[in-house]
């Protein structure tokens, strides 16, 4: 697996953690107490965290009676796809290019029924090949947003934690949703299990990269670890479904070419990092487990 015992079940305190925040928040806003015994799943709902990061006043019952409202989403699996934008989370909506803001309120709209089969699909062939991993995705994740503006980067934030957002297009095909499913799905994952920063990291998550390192590089060593959690999160899964032969001609030959994009992708600075400077033993554990996985598929592929 991935990620170690210890890991999953941080990942599952955590969770139980956030829950706790959401439930608080909730009753100190009710005028009554009628959700005072309901299922901690409630609390883990996406509109909820959205509604208390929103920044403006509004009502939670609208918030909750959105959510209890089943016409305002479909239902896949243990997935739900929001049929339209909320406004809450509108402000997360961005084109950026290489780092750089380019738009903070692009024009955008939902667009997901063309998209309802291969998204589908793409879920069910994560389920039946890799149950362990799909079981973990659903720990951290909960609903997605399809829309149609491809200049927004498909995302993930914790300020709307379980809620992923997908650009759609003619390209959205199963191979697609099965490495955005793994890609910002795991962002999710980490972001639950990295809650205690102080845990992994000796440093402040937020140094540059470049700093560490003597170089150019922007990026924060948070963002750098999520990188290579989410590069290793697809090598890993990618490498089971074609040893299981488990997908079709077309989606296998897009898949292995979704395989092939990653092995740029590993090696981009956190190799070079003092890992004792930077991480605790479990963060040094961590980051090098997910190194040493991801180099040895790599070489399994005979990639120099």
């Amino acid at each position: 697996m991935i990620i170690s015992n210890q890991d999953i079940e941080s990942i599952k305190l955590n969770r139980a953690k956030l829950s706790d925040s959401i439930k608080i928040l909730v009753l100190k806003s009710l005028k009554k107490t009628e959700y005072f015994d309901s299922e901690d799943e409630l609390f883990l709902n996406p509109p909820l965290f959205a509604h208390f990061n929103y920044g403006k006043p509004i009502e939670i019952e609208e918030t909750l009676g959105y959510i209890n409202n089943s016409d305002n989403f479909i239902q896949i699996e243990d997935f739900s796809i929001l049929k339209n934008r909320i406004n809450t989370t509108d402000k997360y909506f961005q084109e950026i290019y290489r780092g750089k803001l380019l738009n903070d309120n692009p024009i955008f709209n939902s667009n997901y029924q063309p998209y309802v089969s291969n998204l589908e699909g793409a879920i069910l062939i994560i389920k039946e090949n890799l149950p362990d991993l799909y079981h973990l995705l659903v720990l951290s994740n909960r609903m997605f947003f399809l829309h149609d503006n491809t200049s927004i980067i498909n995302f993930v934030t914790f300020q709307t934690q379980g809620l992923l957002y997908f650009h759609t297009s003619t390209s959205a095909t199963k191979a697609y949703f099965i490495e955005e499913l793994l890609h910002q799905g795991a962002h999710n994952l980490l972001n639950i299990l990295l809650m205690d920063k102080k845990l992994f990291f000796t440093v402040e998550p937020t140094i540059r990269m470049g700093k560490l390192n003597d170089n150019n590089d922007y990026r924060t060593l948070y963002s750098a670890v999520h990188g290579l959690f989410t590069v290793a999160m697809r090598l890993f899964s990618y490498d089971i479904l074609l040893q299981k032969n488990a997908l079709c001609n077309e989606t296998k030959h897009e898949i292995v070419g979704r395989l092939i994009d990653q092995f740029s992708r590993l090696n981009t600075g956190i190799e070079l990092l003092d890992m004792e400077k930077v991480f605790t033993q479990r963060g040094s554990e961590f980051v090098s487990r997910l190194l040493i996985l991801s180099n040895n598929i790599i070489k399994k592929y005979n990639y120099k």
